[in-house]
């Protein structure tokens, strides 16, 4: 059985900043904000409205054009700011989750899985105790510490899915990797799905981890492919934009600093086009097919659209890059061969990426009449089958 083609689509969000004094979400506004709008994601997550009121219109802006808004608020707001909040910016917020990572103020707050968890049961309270809130996802807790998920205790009485930060540094995206982190949030989260809502790579070469912007956009497309594979409804990428005086996650974005668009945020976008399909919901048909490759490493996502087209995402779950003594080098991955056989299809397209980290239909070994030999390679490929 497949999954709706549109959900892939739906399940991109991004981090960002726009309360960031500044930074280019700001100086460069224009620029920024249109590129958001042109990329095809339909959520943003980003802190909880101030009294900033330029901050306030330009998160109500995005949200009049289809980008809606995960709120992330603190411990300390009371229920009469949160309900405040929501009811300014509703219809525009589609998630909230209390104060992000606060695990890190252990420190300074030894009663913080008190606190949080407090907080994490007034927001569930005010969501599901209100019928203007309606539709609304309340996140569970995210943590920096994955390890401290089983202090928190079972949350799923007080959460619509579980939250997890998930930075794998220079690994590739990995279906192993993802259950591993998945298994640690459950500890929190028993029964509820789970949302990745940061993750993604740095390009900045004097920070330890860090990837070439081309490997990077092999990536991050397998990324949400092996999350998405995985059962998770949303992976937030962090962030849309380069912030340099970050000394940590500035050089994340998708978009240079200056609002030039990077090699993964074309590859995302390219992705999303191709898999965009919104509408009501529809009856998902199964299509009987086959994958034979010569190794174990080729994964593949099957996915439909109305019309009965079914779009087959295909890649080799495979590093790309390793570290060697002097910095790192790219690796160069062969194409494998793999035998497609499919039941019942009347016509096939092949779409790779080009050079641009656009997709272009491929020219392919069109095979017999049910199957087909495709090149797949260690960036993500599709198989659109009509």
């Amino acid at each position: 059985m497949p999954q709706p083609a549109d959900s892939f689509a739906d399940a991109v969000g991004v981090n960002t900043h726009f309360g960031y004094q500044g930074s280019s979400y700001i100086t460069a506004w224009p620029k920024v904000s249109s590129a958001l709008l042109k990329s095809g994601f339909r959520h943003i997550r980003d802190g909880a409205p101030s009294q900033d009121s330029t901050y306030i219109e330009r998160l109500r802006y995005l949200g009049e054009h289809g980008i809606k808004h995960s709120v992330g608020f603190e411990v300390g707001d009371t229920p009469s700011v949160i309900r405040g909040t929501l009811g300014d910016f509703r219809p525009y917020v589609d998630a909230v989750e209390p104060n992000n990572e606060y695990d890190e103020a252990a420190r300074k707050d030894p009663d913080w899985v008190q606190h949080v968890t407090s907080e994490q049961r007034t927001l569930y309270a005010i969501v599901h105790g209100q019928r203007d809130f309606d539709g609304i996802t309340v996140l569970g807790p995210s943590l920096a510490h994955t390890a401290l998920f089983a202090q928190l205790g079972d949350l799923d009485a007080y959460e619509d899915a579980g939250n997890v930060h998930s930075y794998i540094c220079r690994r590739d995206p990995q279906s192993t990797q993802v259950a591993r982190t998945l298994a640690i949030a459950h500890a929190s989260t028993r029964l509820k799905p789970i949302w990745t809502t940061e993750t993604g790579y740095g390009d900045d070469p004097k920070r330890n981890c860090w990837l070439p912007d081309d490997v990077i956009a092999k990536y991050d497309p397998r990324v949400v492919a092996e999350d998405f594979n995985a059962g998770q409804p949303r992976v937030y990428f962090y962030q849309f934009v380069d912030t340099p005086g970050d000394p940590g996650f500035g050089a994340t974005g998708l978009l240079k600093a200056n609002g030039e668009a990077k090699p993964q945020y074309t590859a995302l976008v390219s992705l999303i086009s191709l898999l965009s399909d919104p509408g009501p919901i529809f009856e998902l048909k199964a299509l009987r097919y086959a994958v034979e490759s010569p190794v174990p490493d080729v994964d593949h996502l099957l996915l439909e659209k109305r019309g009965g087209i079914y779009e087959l995402l295909l890649w080799q779950e495979v590093g790309s890059y390793r570290d060697t003594p002097t910095g790192g080098a790219r690796i160069p991955i062969a194409p494998v061969s793999v035998n497609i056989s499919i039941i019942g299809a009347h016509g096939i397209k092949y779409y790779t990426y080009d050079s641009t980290w656009s997709f272009i239909s491929a020219t392919i070994d069109q095979g017999t009449a049910d199957s087909v030999r495709l090149p797949v390679t260690d960036s993500i490929s599709v198989l659109e089958i009509h």
